[in-house]
């Protein structure tokens, strides 16, 4: 498989105080259950929070969402190094935040778009990945219903024309996980 070169996009990494947020959108509750039931099949580490305390996850996506006079809830899930955390805010979007400090390289990064690709996979819709909070202007994102990885434009400026054509973003074939 080829892959996106670490040094082609580590800047989109540099901690700058915020974090980088994973988001998928237009997600019903079914959307939520195909994700926990793949991120849970898919092998990683995951520890579910309430009030901050470990607890046993739910198993209904339905149950893991705060009822309306509580809050914090948290699913930490381990890809590679990198903490993916998602603190179950609307059912309506998917939203995990990292820290771009724990992407440090080439294995990081792909376990990261590995982990993207999951989440499009489980629910058919596309994946962002942005600067914190900037939902309409991604970094990177896989194409829906392709097999392919999309760099999007705020990074695409940064990489030159050496490695892309002006209008067009980089892409990378995808292969297992």
């Amino acid at each position: 498989m080829d892959e996106i070169a670490w040094e082609t996009v580590r800047d989109e990494f540099a901690f700058d105080g915020s974090w980088r947020d994973i988001y998928v959108f237009g997600t019903t509750i079914a959307d939520w259950q195909r994700m926990l039931d793949s991120v849970r099949s898919a092998g990683y580490r995951l520890t579910y929070f309430r009030a901050d305390q470990p607890t046993e996850m739910p198993t209904k996506a339905g149950d893991a969402f705060p009822p309306p006079d509580e809050g914090d809830r948290r699913l930490s899930v381990s890809v590679a190094d990198v903490s993916a955390n998602c603190h179950f805010f609307t059912v309506e979007e998917i939203e995990f935040d990292t820290d771009p400090r724990e992407v440090k390289g080439q294995q990081e990064l792909t376990a990261l778009f590995g982990f993207m690709r999951c989440l499009a996979e489980a629910t058919d819709k596309e994946v962002v990945l942005t600067a914190e909070n900037m939902q309409k202007s991604s970094f990177f994102g896989p194409l829906l219903g392709s097999r392919r990885l999309s760099i999007g434009r705020s990074a695409v400026g940064k990489l030159g024309g050496s490695e892309v054509d002006g209008d067009r973003p980089l892409h990378l074939d995808r292969g297992d996980r």
